[in-house]
């Protein structure tokens, strides 16, 4: 299918939506469409509920925290603190063992209900403001489907040929967030969700002419806390906005305005407060090669970056100036309101501006935010557009959604996933019988803190345990539905691990797995004690060479078996440690 049909298709269900509108009909329906390409994704790519992007990666966290390791270790470098957000897993492990579901359906159903909560936040903040339905409608709409047309293919085409330009590129991730609510995890979801309903909180602190009701005060301190402990790289994004409209408050010279002010930044400091313990253990070891930083001196990167922001929010900056008149009634009417939210747009501008990840381009997280606040500034004029010329409201409408198409129908396009599963309950079984009966023996009969090295990526998922290291495949190319979609070396230093720790288990699981050495020396069995942190650690076979290696090896004892596979267990006994003084040393 071509992306402008089912552009057009999505624009006339919306459309028709609006029409039952004017007919009041319930606003919910409208609400409830926005599930069609949800449905679409998981109807036409069934598999990519289960590897999207980093899927195996969300899934194995929470195995982890259902086998009681917390804080949680990182499942692809065992015995590592893990040094990312691991708030959202807490959460589906939970609601896994209670609704007796795998963890990639727990985390479909709560990235509905972060989605339909989103759209609801984001329709009340604009009817508080514009108070008209449709303009609240074509907020929610904007701010999640589609803000704007410009995304990376058609960008690369405009500015192919301006040579003092060319290395700009525009980060296809945050277009359309929609994206975001159909990929695996639940972080960055809920970490959207908080920051429209912190929105929401300080416009009606901000706002309320007589007595705020404690609920707002309350939903401001939960949102900002929450956000720290689900996905805290959305936090100074939230600070940052809290003084802003602080500023705002107190420059209009509202009745309350300083006390109110008060308020919200004591709710900042100590919402923050709160989950200070956990923001300390999971990013103060972080390496600098996953530091996060102020990029103020170079002019390369806020030129890349300011130009790419202006060029990916000019459509709407273009409508909101065309039907200047509707939104400048809106903001005589609600001074207030509107210069807040402009705040939040010009902050949130600035993070995406001015911030610089170390490895990845984290900064364009900050984007999708303001998105939020555009949609909801911007919906003003496209209301007034839609009552005075339907047609190219709708052309323009359909030309925002082509992203959203183009997303639908590469994941549609994407191939099948090379490992097949079975859902079954809360654990995701292997399609293979052998694979499978190796995945169910190490759930069964191994320790829940037990360590493996594995020649594939796979028993976090599927037997639920730790992997010494991640050994990437043989091919070493990384697909959207590997369940990785990254090497494991990139994974771990963009989260924060020092890249010796890597290379030495690295060394060690080629010595294990090289065909040009006859056998294990006694050095290596006892590093291996040692960086696996005396816990019991496993090796799996897949190769008949290496199985005969281990085989006649005096420090590993075969402990499973089937066909082509079979499993070895480190020894972890004086009779690996000849020398006493050594052996005290490494289990001290």
């Amino acid at each position: 299918m071509n992306p402008l049909i089912l552009s057009i298709l999505f624009t006339s269900i919306f459309f028709l939506g609006l029409r039952l509108l004017h007919q009041n009909k319930l606003i919910w329906v409208l609400l409830l469409l926005s599930l069609l390409p949800v449905f679409l994704v998981y109807l036409w790519n069934p598999d990519f509920r289960i590897y999207a992007w980093h899927g195996f990666m969300h899934t194995s966290i929470v195995y982890q925290i259902r086998n009681g390791i917390i804080p949680p270790s990182n499942p692809l470098l065992a015995g590592e603190p893990l040094l990312y957000p691991w708030g959202s897993h807490v959460l589906v492990a939970g609601l896994s063992s209670i609704l007796n579901l795998s963890p990639p359906n727990v985390f479909v159903l709560l990235n509905i209900c972060y989605l339909l909560l989103t759209l609801i936040l984001v329709f009340k903040i604009s009817t508080l403001i514009a108070s008209d339905r449709i303009a609240g409608i074509f907020a929610a709409f904007l701010a999640i489907f589609g803000i704007t047309f410009v995304n990376g293919s058609l960008f690369d085409r405009i500015l192919r040929k301006i040579t003092f330009i060319s290395d700009i590129k525009i980060d296809r991730r945050p277009i359309p967030p929609f994206g975001k609510f159909v990929s695996s995890g639940a972080n960055n979801q809920c970490g959207i969700f908080l920051f429209t309903l912190f929105l929401y909180s300080i416009l009606q602190i901000s706002l309320n002419r007589s007595k705020v009701k404690k609920i707002y005060y309350f939903s401001l301190f939960a949102s900002t806390s929450a956000t720290a402990f689900f996905y805290p790289l959305y936090l100074p994004a939230l600070i940052a906005s809290g003084f802003t409209c602080c500023i705002v408050l107190c420059l209009a010279r509202k009745k309350q305005s300083f006390v109110r002010s008060g308020i919200i930044v004591s709710s900042l400091i100590l919402s923050t407060a709160v989950v200070f313990p956990y923001l300390y253990q999971i990013s103060a070891n972080k390496s600098e090669a996953a530091q996060i930083t102020l990029a103020i001196l170079e002019p390369g990167h806020l030129l890349r970056n300011t130009i790419v922001y202006f060029s990916v929010v000019f459509p709407v900056l273009i409508i909101t100036i065309w039907r200047r008149k509707a939104f400048l009634k809106i903001f005589h009417t609600q001074p207030l309101a509107v210069s807040i939210l402009l705040a939040v747009a010009a902050t949130t501008a600035s993070m995406y501006i001015f911030i610089r990840g170390a490895t990845t381009s984290v900064e364009y997280k900050y984007l999708i935010l303001g998105f939020v606040v555009f949609s909801i500034l911007s919906s003003i004029s496209f209301r007034d557009l839609y009552l005075k010329n339907q047609l190219i409201c709708f052309c323009l409408i359909t030309s925002f959604l082509l992203p959203l198409s183009s997303l639908i129908l590469k994941i549609s396009s994407l191939p099948t996933a090379s490992d097949r599963y079975i859902d079954r309950g809360i654990d995701l079984l292997h399609g293979n019988p052998d694979e499978e009966d190796l995945y169910a023996w190490m759930r069964k009969q191994t320790q829940p803190d037990s360590i493996f090295i594995d020649s594939s990526r796979k028993i976090p998922v599927f037997g639920q345990r730790q992997l010494y290291l991640g050994i990437d495949s043989e091919e070493g190319t990384f697909s959207e539905l590997d369940g990785w979609w990254s090497s494991t070396q990139r994974l771990l230093i963009e989260q924060g691990y020092p890249r010796e720790l890597i290379e030495r288990r690295q060394r060690l699981v080629d010595v294990i797995y090289s065909k040009d050495r006859d056998a294990i020396e006694h050095d290596t069995a006892r590093e291996l004690i040692e960086t696996a942190k005396r816990k019991n650690l496993y090796i799996v076979s897949r190769d008949r060479e290496i199985d005969r290696k281990l085989l006649a090896s005096q420090y590993f004892d075969r402990v499973y078996t089937n066909r082509d596979i079979s499993v070895y267990q480190l020894i972890d006994s004086q009779d690996v440690f000849p020398d006493e003084n050594a052996f005290k040393r490494v289990q001290g």
